[in-house]
């Protein structure tokens, strides 16, 4: 319901400050929330890397072999250098 006001708020010569903040808040306004099947990733992602078994590397090293432009894959990359640098004596 902000959105509105937002932009109005943009128009005309606002403020430097009025202008940083709205267009702060109408970015906001326009991200997407993570979907079920995206958080039950994302969560598995998190159990492989938290449980730091010889399977569970073997998987997020399998998983970070996927597309590059997958958002999964740069997780599962992230999240197996993580476990890797942890598992260095």
């Amino acid at each position: 319901g902000a959105e509105p006001s937002l932009r109005q708020a943009l128009k005309g010569t606002p403020s430097p400050e009025l202008r940083r903040r709205a267009e702060t808040l109408l970015a906001d306004l326009g991200a997407t929330f993570p979907t079920g099947d995206r958080l039950r990733l994302g969560r598995a992602l998190e159990a492989l890397e938290r449980a730091g078994t010889a399977e569970a590397r073997a998987l997020l090293e399998e998983l970070a072999r996927g597309a590059p432009e997958a958002s999964l894959t740069g997780e599962a990359l992230a999240a197996a250098a993580r476990v890797a640098r942890l598992a260095r004596p």
